[in-house]
């Protein structure tokens, strides 16, 4: 009982909240002072005592009004760098899903024998997150393939 008041003091998360948790992760369905139901991505309901969450670390991945993308980016390695950069960034300028605030970042993350990889940092609204995490590397690898990016 006092793992399920300290969650609630503490708004760790609420109903609606997607969450990552003892082992857990999904959509949290309904919350009991004794316990937590999880619907996970493919619609499997885990029930999770919160005594055990309280014990353990407690990620809320919609607490936020935004999230930033983590993409990692690979071109051959005889693009032009400078070139690699602007084709993406022009992108994500355009692109109405992806916030100008804060900005999103794009670099050279490592160059290895057969490959640069670029690392591609924007924000987006959080309840744009996964779609925007699959739909944005086809339309960089659309841009690249217009823009002449092997």
């Amino acid at each position: 009982f006092v793992a399920g008041w300290m969650i609630l003091l503490y708004h760790a998360y609420d109903v609606g909240d997607y969450v990552q948790v003892s082992g857990a992760e999904g959509r949290v369905r309904r919350m009991t002072l004794n316990s937590t139901r999880i619907a996970t991505r493919d619609n499997t309901i885990k029930l999770v005592p919160n005594r055990k969450i309280w014990d353990d670390t407690i990620v809320n991945l919609t607490a936020s009004k935004a999230r930033r993308l983590e993409l990692e980016i690979s071109c051959a390695p005889g693009n032009d760098i400078e070139r690699v950069e602007s084709s993406i960034r022009e992108l994500l300028a355009e692109h109405p899903q992806i916030l100008n605030k804060p900005k999103p970042e794009v670099h050279l993350a490592r160059i290895g024998p057969s490959e640069m990889v670029f690392a591609v940092q924007p924000w987006v609204r959080t309840e744009n997150y996964w779609p925007m995490q699959r739909s944005l590397l086809k339309e960089i690898s659309q841009r690249f393939a217009r823009d002449g990016i092997s």
